[in-house]
């Protein structure tokens, strides 16, 4: 494979984290979301890192008894200047995580 079949390879893999999210499979979601952190962190693609925190902040308010302060912790981290939503990839199928998702998909988070 080269370097090209590589572009937004940590999209796919916080996607894959949605799925298994969607599936109640709260540990492979987050082993997805680390992941596709670090992935897009190596690889400068802002807006997919965007993705994968705002991830990790659906896992962490998933549980029963929800993490509010990591959850709001990669929710901010998600919304930083240099990560803002207009960065990040349009989603022609929508917001995968359901009605709960603090970022949407073609909403401009840039400020006036």
């Amino acid at each position: 494979m080269n370097r090209r079949d590589w572009v937004h390879h940590s999209l796919s893999v916080e996607q894959l984290g949605e799925a298994y999210l969607l599936a109640n499979q709260v540990e492979n979601a987050g082993a997805c979301a680390d992941r596709a952190v670090m992935l897009a962190r190596g690889r400068g693609e802002r807006g997919n890192e965007a993705w994968a925190l705002r991830l990790l902040g659906e896992i962490a308010s998933h549980h029963a008894r929800p993490d509010v302060a990591t959850a709001a912790a990669h929710y901010d981290a998600a919304m930083t200047p240099g990560l803002r939503a207009r960065d990040a990839p349009t989603r022609a199928s929508g917001v995968a995580a359901g009605p709960s998702s603090s970022m949407e998909p073609g909403r401009d988070y840039s400020g006036p």
